[in-house]
C-alpha cells in the first residue's frame, strides 16, 4: 500500500494536469514540498509534462452516425466542435467501421469516409487505430466477414498485407496525424507460454506520428 504522502503527491499532480485542461493559460506549479515528497519515495518516478494534457475521444459503434436522431447527432457535433476532444480516434475495422478490405485488393472505405468527414466537420485532429484485420488475413474466406472473430490476430504470413492496408488508409486520409498500431494485443495470446505474444506485435502499444 502506498504511503499517504505519495497519495497526496499523486493527487496534486493529477489536479495540476486537470487544471491544465480546463482552459487556464498556465497550469499551477507543483510545490517544492510536493516535489520532495515524490523524490523521497523510491517507488515513484515523475517528470514534468512538456505541454498541457490533450484529451480526445474514440468513435465506436453508432457514434454520431446518420441513422441516429438528428437532434441527438447535432448535440454531439456541437460538443465535439466546442473542444469536446482535441483528438478523435477511429478504428480501421470494427467498433463501428466495416471491413475495409473484404477480399485482397477489394476496398470498402464507406464507413471510414463518413467518420473522417465528421472529424473534419468538427475540427478534430485524427488518430487511426490499426485494428482489426480482415478475415482472409486470419485464415477465413475472402469476401466473408465473421464479426465474432473481430479480435483474432492476422496470421504472420499476412503481416505485410496488413501493413499495406494501413498504408492505404493513411494515404487516403491525409488528415491522419498519428497511428496507434493494433489495440491491447487483441488475439495475440501465446497459449504454450501462457502469456501475451508481444514479440509478434512489437509496436502494439506505440503511437506513430505522421511526418
Amino acid at each position: 500500500m502506498r504511503s499517504p504522502r505519495l497519495l497526496a503527491a499523486t493527487l496534486v499532480a493529477l489536479a495540476a494536469a486537470l487544471a491544465a485542461c480546463s482552459g487556464a493559460s498556465e497550469p499551477p506549479s507543483v510545490s517544492e514540498r510536493t516535489l520532495r515528497a515524490i523524490e523521497d519515495d523510491n517507488s515513484w518516478t515523475w517528470r514534468q509534462q512538456g505541454q498541457p494534457l490533450e484529451l480526445g475521444v474514440t468513435h465506436t459503434q453508432d457514434s454520431l452516425d446518420g441513422n441516429e436522431p438528428a437532434a441527438a447527432r447535432d448535440r454531439g457535433v456541437a460538443i465535439l466542435s466546442d473542444n469536446g476532444g482535441i483528438w478523435q480516434n477511429h478504428h480501421l475495422m470494427g467498433f463501428g467501421s466495416t471491413n475495409p478490405e473484404p477480399s485482397p485488393g477489394d476496398y470498402d472505405w464507406s464507413t471510414l469516409d463518413r467518420r473522417m468527414e465528421l472529424t473534419e466537420e468538427t475540427g478534430g485532429r485524427t488518430v487511426l487505430t490499426a485494428c482489426c484485420a480482415p478475415d482472409w488475413m486470419k485464415g477465413g474466406e475472402p469476401g466473408e466477414t465473421d464479426w465474432t472473430r473481430l479480435e483474432d490476430d492476422p496470421e504472420p504470413e499476412y503481416f505485410d498485407d496488413y501493413a499495406r492496408l494501413v498504408a492505404q488508409a493513411v494515404e487516403r486520409y491525409p488528415q491522419i496525424e498519428r497511428v496507434l498500431v493494433w489495440n491491447e494485443l487483441k488475439g495475440f495470446y501465446h497459449q504454450e507460454d501462457n502469456r501475451w505474444d508481444y514479440e509478434a506485435t512489437p509496436t502494439s502499444t506505440t503511437t506513430s506520428t505522421r511526418r
